[in-house]
């Protein structure tokens, strides 16, 4: 790796700048803006995460999905950003490059500490080529390596034995919550499995 030209404080002032301003235009649903700002970025810093993620959003958000992939590659070739690299591989499904996002994801999921939102990422993308029982098996795994406890019970109820009403029954029982609130959880934690 070449070693990086330091960055003179009022030119990362202004690096700063430029990106929360393509950030901003990303929000104002202007990604032809963002695109520009943080293309302009990546010129005088090639190296910089943060201007690779926005023009990769900005990419995707105008359907350039084929164009959205190399800036993010080269930034996770120059650096070891679990984040990056989870949004990588979305790009790549988004670009119909499945198999290259699965390996990608299978390089995150690696990585210790463990990054759960690339589990997260993989077991969506198992749920949409109907592979359920493997996305509940990395969800576990995820768990496993970096644990919450509730969603480690809900899994472990997902038994398909039991709906979600029981589900439900038993976790406010166990926590003598009230069920409303629990109900609230376990449906947003298994919609979000679903989706």
């Amino acid at each position: 790796m070449a070693p990086r030209i330091p960055i003179h404080p009022d030119s990362r002032r202004s690096i700063a700048n430029a990106l929360q301003s393509a950030a901003m235009a990303l929000q104002m649903h202007r990604p032809d803006e963002a695109e520009r700002i943080a293309a302009g970025v990546l010129k005088s810093d090639r190296g910089n995460a943060g201007a690779a993620t926005l023009l990769t959003q900005a990419l995707m958000a105008q359907n350039r999905l084929p164009e959205a992939v190399p800036p993010l590659q080269q930034a996770v070739r120059r650096g070891e950003d679990p984040r990056l690299e989870t949004l990588l591989a979305s790009a790549l499904v988004a670009a119909g490059n499945t198999n290259d996002a699965r390996a990608q994801l299978h390089r995150t999921m690696a990585r210790r500490p463990p990054f759960p939102p690339a589990f997260a990422e993989y077991a969506g993308l198992l749920v949409k080529s109907g592979e359920i029982a493997q996305a509940f098996a990395v969800l576990e795994e995820a768990l496993t390596l970096a644990p919450d406890e509730i969603a480690v019970e809900v899994l472990q109820l997902c038994d398909g034995v039991r709906d979600v009403a029981a589900m439900i029954d038993s976790l406010a029982a166990k926590y003598a919550a009230p069920r409303d609130a629990i109900a609230v959880d376990v449906i947003a934690m298994l919609q979000d499995l679903a989706d």
